[in-house]
């Protein structure tokens, strides 16, 4: 998982500091322990649930039974399960020295477990520098059973070894671990925090990996989350080496999730049961920048994209294998694809080839039943990276296009499609020009179009916010919406069982590729900011799974961090 460094003066304290972690007390000591204590809640901990553990003085809490090791080790070490902030040698025997304390809390409106190490010194008996951190175990149960949140705030951390660990004034030697393991060294049964055991690694002086100058999961330097679902950590998993770079995801009629796109012929398949991918057919070419269409028998249809952008393929889910069908009447990269409520797909612009300037203004059919193409009515004004959204007007099913790249600019305009009659009607335009964008059907049947690049990059950067806007089909206007925290494009949005519309990620020049996520609310008209996702995202793919995750694929990330990863994403409203 990406480590996210953050520098600020007047950064606000992780610690959460109330009486709730302080109703009870280790005594003065070296090495000791408490318990078993009880959490309050179950936790489902790498598939062992636990209901109660040990808190040692020695920066950290254990499972089944208590720890009294004080020099630091891997979390690959074979060792009672663990959870570790700041695994040393605390020492809380001077009379100065903050005492371990523990209890009942909160966290955002959830109850948790406390330890706090406040103020603690370390062996022998020194008290020149003293540390500051905290464990909150928050229980999740609203998601599943055994489910929970691990947040270690640390507020100030200065020393790392005791003399015992041949450390000179707090510092050298054998220098502290921080993480949490569940005792086996299996894979994906540990996790061990970048700069852990090495000198300095931990410390409020290393602006790279000290604890306090990076954050997981939050938006407040020294503070990390980590998101323990079904026994397993939510990191950020591989699907396969170099895959799903510029995905696309379908949801099955079964509730998997086929997943292709990247210069290969790969395609994997997601089990939200099982949360595991399991490869299936090749597909017929390499794709990206293509289009991925469920259709009414459960088939897929999938069209044009980099490398052979004329063709198209169906994927059948029973067998798993890819079927070539017949080609396109021209070359599709960009391009957007409907399902229509006759089961026939409108497939609409792109260009032809990667690096061409020139526009496709035509349209044409795709007919499930018999396999083949139909032309029907060009676009007013040729068109890619724009937005389709089925709409209804009077009862009548559309399919609005706006925005996107025209041959010498990006674009405003919109128009409608009629299946009915194969023509195609100019409406509205938009209230800015707007380029790899997302535009979302509300459940009032309103769209919501949000992000994307406007025509003059500058515009943008005096006040760097996302705008956004609604499409009213009834009137066939455009009015201004609450306005994003962020401003960003090539991002995902993903419409909620709620009404609510999440978006996530994307890219823009005043804040590089962004993991961010924000919450539309359709009836206040506003915006809300989340958690953010576990690594920042461009060109990935979202959707909302059947249990109400929501399941991100793939996407570009920074340099030197892994790509083609996955991720499952818990929004406020998620409910399993």
């Amino acid at each position: 998982m990406a480590e996210t460094p953050q520098t600020s003066s007047n950064k606000p304290k992780p610690v959460i500091v109330d009486n709730g972690p302080n109703a009870h007390m280790l005594s003065s000591n070296d090495d000791r322990s408490a318990g078993p204590v009880e959490l309050g809640f179950p936790v489902n901990f790498f598939g062992t649930v636990f209901t109660s553990l040990y808190v040692n003085t020695n920066g950290n809490v254990t499972f089944r039974e208590p720890l009294y090791k004080y020099l630091p080790f891997r979390m690959t070490t074979q060792a009672p399960p663990i959870i570790a902030p700041f695994l040393a040698d605390v020492d809380t025997r001077p009379g100065a020295s903050g005492r371990v304390r523990y209890g009942p809390t909160t966290f955002e409106g959830r109850y948790a477990l406390g330890v706090n190490w406040l103020d603690v010194g370390y062996h022998w008996e020194r008290l020149d520098k003293l540390n500051r951190f905290q464990l909150l175990l928050v229980d999740r149960s609203d998601l599943g059973f055994g489910d929970f949140d691990i947040v270690m705030n640390y507020d100030r951390m200065v020393w790392e070894s005791g003399e015992s660990a041949g450390g000179s004034e707090g510092l050298g030697g054998l220098a502290a671990g921080a993480g949490f393991s569940a005792g086996t060294g299996e894979t994906d049964t540990f996790f061990e925090f970048p700069g852990a055991l090495a000198n300095g690694g931990l410390l409020d002086s290393n602006l790279k990996t000290g604890l306090t100058n990076t954050k997981r999961n939050s938006d407040i330097l020294g503070r990390h989350i980590f998101r323990m679902r079904r026994g397993r950590i939510d990191f950020e998993r591989s699907i396969r080496e170099g895959g799903h770079l510029m995905p696309r995801a379908v949801l099955l009629a079964d509730g998997r999730v086929l997943a292709l796109g990247e210069f290969n012929p790969f395609s994997d398949v997601f089990n939200p049961v099982t949360d595991e991918w399991t490869a299936t057919g090749k597909t017929t070419a390499n794709r990206r920048r293509h289009t991925a269409t469920l259709l009414p028998d459960g088939r897929v249809l999938v069209t044009g994209g980099e490398d052979k952008p004329r063709t198209a393929e169906l994927y059948d889910p029973v067998a798993g294998t890819w079927t070539a069908v017949t080609d396109m009447s021209v070359g599709r990269i960009d391009h957007t694809a409907t399902l229509l409520p006759d089961g026939r797909v409108l497939v609409v612009g792109g260009h032809e080839a990667f690096g061409s300037t020139t526009r496709n203004a035509t349209a044409e059919l795709f007919d499930p039943q018999n396999g083949n193409w139909t032309s029907t009515g060009s676009m007013q004004t040729a068109r890619s990276a724009h937005t389709a959204t089925l709409v209804s007007k009077n009862g009548r099913a559309l399919v609005l296009v706006a925005g996107g790249e025209g041959a010498t600019s990006k674009l405003a305009s919109a128009e409608l499609y009629d299946p009915e009659t194969g023509t195609w009607t100019a409406t509205g335009n938009m209230g800015l020009v707007r380029y790899a964008h997302t535009a979302t059907r509300l459940q009032d049947g309103r769209v919501l179009v949000a992000g994307g690049e406007p025509s003059d990059l500058s515009d943008e950067f005096p006040e760097p916010r996302g705008r956004a806007e609604l499409y009213d089909p009834a009137t066939g206007s455009w009015a201004a919406t609450g306005r994003m925290n962020r401003p960003r494009r090539s991002h995902a949005a993903v419409p909620l069982n709620t009404g609510h519309v999440l978006v996530l990620g994307g890219f823009h020049e005043s804040a590089g590729i962004q993991a961010g996520v924000e919450l539309y609310d359709p009836v206040l008209g506003s915006w809300s900011v989340l958690g953010p996702m576990q690594v920042r995202r461009e060109f990935h793919a979202a959707l909302l799974l059947e249990d109400g995750r929501i399941l991100i694929v793939g996407g570009i990330t920074n340099p030197n961090t892994l790509q083609g990863t996955y991720e499952l994403y818990y929004h406020p409203f998620a409910n399993r």
